[in-house]
């Protein structure tokens, strides 16, 4: 797993792996704090998207803004516990309940938060 800068032993438990972009990137750790700073700044505005269409049963929705935030996902090497992302490209359009998914929602948000908040502590938190 890549190690940021900032962590102090790679023994250290994170909630994400930057190896895709390690990869891409290399050693050109600016060009990818500009990656990781988008992803920082987008990817909760795409959490809330599907929160707010699944909190109004706009199923149609919320299965499109989760497919957007694969993306995310994959370039910051964040588990999705639950495997909310594949529940909802599983369930049907025009079906508004959301009881399901909506937990298995909670456990994805909860991961790629913290995921998100270890990526801000690690690059951008001056120590």
């Amino acid at each position: 797993m890549f190690v940021s800068p900032n962590q102090s032993t790679p023994h250290l438990e994170r909630h994400y792996n930057l190896d895709f972009l390690k990869d891409y990137y290399g050693d050109d750790l600016p060009a990818m704090n500009i990656v990781l700073k988008l992803y920082l700044e987008e990817t909760p505005k795409q959490v809330e998207e599907i929160e707010n269409c699944l909190l109004n049963h706009n199923v149609a929705g919320a299965k499109a803004a989760t497919h957007k935030i694969k993306t995310n996902l994959a370039m910051l090497g964040i588990v999705d516990p639950g495997n909310f992302v594949h529940a909802m490209h599983l369930h049907a359009a025009d079906n508004s309940d959301v009881g399901d998914v909506m937990r298995l929602f909670n456990l994805f948000k909860t991961e790629l938060l913290k995921g998100m908040k270890d990526i801000d502590e690690d690059f951008f938190s001056q120590k």
